[in-house]
């Protein structure tokens, strides 16, 4: 069994390579957790990096990765931490000899990834399901919907990019969602 990390509200406790907190009720609510199962030295997942980070230990990079909701791998060497937004199960191609780094993955949900190529899956914090987060302009469970007005964008207000059905291409524009039930469109 690999590492697991479980960060909650309440204790961390560091112990060896396990770093493991549970809440003082005893839940782990509001807890990200991540097992990291796969170590592969002179390797390194390549095509997936999201970002790179100068730690002093793997065991600092695990927790970088811990904290991203996006990271599902790492790759760490010379110093550097490198966070993947993929893995070695999804991406075994990009999986390369890399003398020097040590690939770590992890046990995720996100090895089924039913995203479009609009969207990233993410391991929702609260219960470590996984969910899609959809690009600029998408919605939908799989972020296959392209959006074409007010009404089919995310409820949040704020500007949007939507793609109107008349062919016009896309166009930023302010969605009011609180007000008259939402769905307000503001050029």
């Amino acid at each position: 069994m690999g590492n697991q990390i479980c960060l909650g509200t309440s204790l961390l406790y560091l112990w060896a390579l396990h770093v493991s907190q549970t809440s003082t009720n005893g839940k782990a609510d509001a807890c990200r957790t991540l097992e990291f199962a796969y170590e592969i030295n002179g390797h390194a997942l390549v095509n997936h990096v999201i970002r790179n980070i100068s730690v002093d230990s793997s065991d600092i990079c695990r927790l970088k990765c811990y904290l991203d909701e996006f990271c599902l791998s790492i790759n760490f060497g010379n110093f550097i931490c490198q966070l993947s937004d993929s893995d070695h199960t999804q991406h075994p191609q990009d999986l390369k000899k890399t003398d020097g780094f040590l690939y770590v993955g992890t046990e995720n949900a996100c090895a089924g990834n039913l995203c479009s190529e609009h969207g990233k899956c993410a391991i929702h914090p609260y219960d470590n399901t996984p969910y899609c987060k959809c690009q600029s302009g998408y919605t939908g469970k799989y972020c296959d919907i392209l959006v074409t007005n007010c009404t089919e964008s995310p409820n949040v207000t704020g500007v949007h990019i939507i793609w109107p059905n008349d062919g016009s291409g896309q166009l930023p524009v302010y969605c009011d969602q609180t007000s008259d039930g939402g769905g307000s469109l503001y050029i």
